[in-house]
């Protein structure tokens, strides 16, 4: 088969390698279309992942058609899960934190922080071929009504209502997004889905900030233009965003994200910086702001299905129009340094 597979940092070729089997407790997966992450472009570049294997086939985002099941395949996970029982023909979409079911934080229903840890991509050959394997427990299935690139924006979508989650967002309250990529652009979507009063979200591009506007988002902001954290309070009589959820990941817009917080509001940090932030906290400690990360999704798959299909969810609005599988590296590189597209999408067949 053909996968795309890292051997060193910026060094990513498609090679011809054999087809997994699935082991047990496994499912072999056919990817139909595969999402370009931000995380992947760590990965690639080496950054802020510590040590990685390689060669390593890369991605971690994908809709799939179950085409194996390993021994053991129906057998239950960790935790009880109602997609459980997966057929052959199937349509699946994968968590691709893969943690080890046993330690303190999976024992308490904290999968997304365990400190034993794989993930797809990462540090487990991941989806960026024409198979692969993954956990049973870790795959849910997708209903008919919702079409294979919306399925492939379920995992963003997730990791949208996990900022919300930790936000403890209450209905009413007014949000501000920083950052317009796919990220960001889902959780602000997803502010709006759990009530917000108000959404605003601040991104450069032109492109995106329209984007938003589409789906509904009520306040776009130019922080090329104007003062993010000064416009955010003229919009809430002074105090601040209740909630503000960071999905850049670089230290200037983290303390932005901070000092756009109200006094007693929450932060919600998301991105993931290549470098130590430097941050003065007397504002936080004087403000009891509350911050919180938000790492990847813990039990929001199947609620994303459901607003999707219901929806409430829009993030095929995001979606470029699918590229090649062989394509791949020039997708990488405009995930990179382009700020004019939304989400990159790779159909892994014509």
């Amino acid at each position: 088969m053909r996968a795309w597979r890292r051997f060193a940092p910026d060094d990513v070729r498609l090679v011809e390698m054999p087809r997994p089997d699935p082991g047990p407790g496994e499912v072999l997966l056919r990817p139909l279309v595969s999402g370009v992450c931000g995380t992947d472009l760590h990965v690639l570049h080496g950054e802020g992942l510590g040590e990685l294997p390689v060669p390593l086939t890369m991605g971690h985002e994908v809709c799939g058609e179950v085409v194996a099941l390993g021994p053991d395949a129906d057998a239950p996970g960790p935790y009880p899960r109602t997609s459980a029982g997966l057929r052959v023909g199937e349509r699946v979409v994968v968590e691709p934190v893969l943690p080890c079911g046993v330690c303190y934080f999976c024992r308490r229903g904290h999968p997304n922080v365990c400190p034993r840890m794989s993930h797809l991509g990462i540090w487990r050959d991941g989806n960026y071929a024409d198979y692969v394997s993954v956990p049973a427990w870790r795959a849910t299935r997708l209903p008919p009504t919702v079409d294979d690139v919306s399925g492939l924006l379920v995992e963003v979508s997730a990791c949208g209502l996990n900022c919300v989650d930790q936000a403890e967002l209450r209905p009413g309250e007014t949000a501000l997004v920083i950052g317009g990529g796919p990220m960001g652009h889902m959780a602000a979507q997803c502010l709006l889905a759990a009530g917000a009063g108000v959404v605003m979200l601040s991104e450069p591009g032109l492109e995106r900030r329209q984007l938003a506007e589409r789906a509904g988002i009520q306040v776009t902001l130019d922080p090329e233009r104007e003062d993010v954290v000064e416009r955010t309070r003229e919009l809430t009589g002074g105090l601040g965003a209740d909630v503000v959820v960071e999905c850049v990941g670089v230290p200037a817009t983290v303390r932005q994200a901070l000092d756009a917080t109200r006094r007693r509001g929450r932060c919600v940090l998301s991105g993931l910086p290549s470098r130590p932030v430097e941050l003065d906290v007397t504002e936080l400690v004087f403000g009891e702001k509350h911050v919180v990360g938000s790492l990847a999704s813990a039990w929001q798959f199947e609620r994303a299905i459901e607003l999707i299909a219901g929806g409430r969810l829009r993030p095929r609005l995001m979606a470029e129009q699918p590229r090649a599988f062989d394509a791949l590296p020039a997708a990488l590189a405009d995930a990179r340094d382009r700020r004019d597209l939304g989400k990159i999408v790779v159909a892994h067949s014509a």
